[in-house]
This record gives C-alpha cells, sequence and structure tokens, in this order.
C-alpha cells in the first residue's frame, strides 16, 4: 500500500476544506504546489507479490472505468453539469464502486487509490506513464477523488481518510457530496437504466485481449482475474447501450489508454499495464527529492 507524502496529505487537506465549499461547477481554486514531494512508499515484489497484483489489477480496472466513462458520456449523449474532467472523474469512481457489497473489489478501489496518489506524487517524473502525463491527477484532483471515495463508504475507507488526516467533519462534508454526485447521476442515467427499458436490448461490452508474446504474463494475469469483464458486465446489465463497446488490450509503443469514438473502441496499452507492475514494484522510478522541512 502506497503511503501519501506528508507533504501531498497537508496539501489534500488543505484543498479538500476550500472544494467542499464551492458549488457545483465552480473551477477549482489554485492550491500552491509544493516545493518537492517525498517518495511514496510502496511495498515490493519481495515483501508482497500479492499486493503488486492488487495495485496492478485496481489501476487497470480504474483505467478502463475512466475511458468507460467517457465512452458512456458520448454514447448516451450526457450533458452533465459543471467540468468536464470532473464529471469523468465522478462517473468513472461509481462505475469502480462496487455495486453490491464485495471486499475484494474495494481492495482494488483503494489500489487504485494509492495509483492517483503515487500519479499526484510523481507528477512530472522522467518515466511517468504517458498515461498520467495527458490525464495524470495532480494533488487537486487526487483530493476530490479521495474525498468522494471516503464518503462512498466511510468504513470501508476508513484507512485512507486516516492516513489525508480527515476529521469527522471532513468526512461528513465528503459523504454529503458523494451523495449530491450520486444522485446527480442516478438522474442523468435513469433514462438509459434497464430497469426502465426491460425488453430492451442493447449492446453489450466485448473484452479483447490482443496475444502480444512480451505481454503474456500480463494477459494471463488479468484474464484469469475476470476483473474487467466483471466490470463490463455491470455496467451491461444495469444501463441499455444504443451500440456495443470494445476494450482491446494491446500493445501500443507507449504507455497509454484512450476512447475511440469513431470506432467505438476503448484501447489499454499493454505498456501502461507493464507500467502499473513496474511502478508497484517500485524499480524503474527514480525517487522524488524530500520536500523541504
Amino acid at each position: 500500500m502506497i503511503a501519501p507524502s506528508t507533504t501531498l496529505v497537508r496539501t489534500v487537506f488543505l484543498f479538500v476544506l476550500v472544494w467542499a465549499a464551492l458549488p457545483r461547477g465552480t473551477a477549482a481554486v489554485a492550491v500552491e504546489p509544493p516545493v518537492a514531494l517525498e517518495a511514496p512508499e510502496i511495498e515490493t515484489a519481495e515483501d508482497d507479490e500479492v499486493a503488486v497484483e492488487i495495485f496492478v489489477l485496481g489501476n487497470t480496472l480504474a483505467t478502463l472505468t475512466t475511458e468507460l466513462a467517457r465512452a458512456l458520456i458520448a454514447e448516451l449523449d450526457l450533458d452533465p453539469p459543471g467540468l468536464a474532467f470532473e464529471a469523468v472523474d465522478e462517473l468513472a469512481l461509481l462505475l469502480l464502486l462496487p455495486t453490491e457489497p464485495d471486499p475484494q473489489r474495494d481492495e482494488l478501489v483503494r489500489a487504485a487509490a494509492d495509483g492517483w496518489a503515487m500519479a499526484a506524487d510523481r507528477r512530472g517524473e522522467p518515466e511517468e506513464p504517458v498515461y498520467w502525463v495527458m490525464h495524470g491527477v495532480d494533488e487537486q484532483r487526487f483530493a476530490r477523488l479521495a474525498c468522494l471515495l471516503v464518503g462512498s463508504d466511510p468504513t470501508a475507507f476508513a484507512d485512507l481518510g486516516e492516513e489525508l488526516g480527515f476529521e469527522p467533519a471532513d468526512v461528513e462534508r465528503c459523504v454529503e457530496e458523494y451523495d449530491r454526485v450520486l444522485a446527480s447521476w442516478t438522474q442523468l442515467l435513469e433514462p438509459h437504466a434497464r430497469g426502465k427499458r426491460r425488453r430492451a436490448r442493447g449492446g453489450t461490452i466485448r473484452i479483447v485481449y490482443d496475444d502480444v508474446p512480451a505481454f503474456r504474463p500480463l494477459a494471463e494475469r488479468l484474464r484469469e482475474s475476470g476483473v474487467l469483464e466483471a466490470a463490463a458486465a455491470e455496467i451491461v446489465s444495469t444501463f441499455v447501450l444504443p451500440r456495443t463497446l470494445t476494450v482491446r488490450l494491446t500493445s501500443c509503443g507507449e504507455e497509454n489508454a484512450r476512447w475511440l469514438p469513431a470506432e467505438r473502441r476503448i484501447v489499454i496499452c499493454w505498456e501502461l499495464v507493464q507500467a502499473f507492475d513496474r511502478l508497484a514494484r517500485d524499480e524503474a522510478v527514480p525517487e522524488v527529492e524530500p520536500a523541504q522541512k
């Protein structure tokens, strides 16, 4: 598990206090970034191979739900209020969370939060994945995502709130904000809910694993876990999709992922999944200089 740096914790705590008071759709108040962030601590492969596995699965799943959020907003012709990237973050988080109590899924969600913390801590590093550079989580986005995550289930994600220094009043604000976000998206998605259109067949979501010899071990781990298929099945069973979507895991030559609207296809690059594995093992990324005290 990643321990967010002390400087990141202070920045996040300050931003949560400011952000929670902002009206819907208000641009975030700029928070002065720290001079340097301390390197997060993460268990190595030698310490716990299972932790590495969970980190890779959780962050790959979070990548999928982020790109599915973009796809659903486009395919269902949704017009959420507020800023576009905030809308994607909100829907992606809702898709990431389990629909029923599921401790194993909670572990994957917590691992995704660890990835967000690492993305914020290591922003601008030379080995930062291209996907993080293009869609990266900075301190402000991490604060908002962490607050919504804690607000979704203060008990299941109590450790995250404690690590970030949330007081009971902060947790209550996060619960209120999560409830507001959930209600807003429930209203937006209601016309497309399968319960409202029981006879509609709708499209499905196909998961395709391209066979690339260099990435076969990763492909086997992902396929055997079934986490991507489970997330896709939840969406198809909940909403009526106008057309079938394809999620293709393939080699792209870069650590990236993207939604291709013209092809109704989501691409997740094997290089990005490999980067999650590398970051979890903390091998290729140099340490960040400690923050000035």
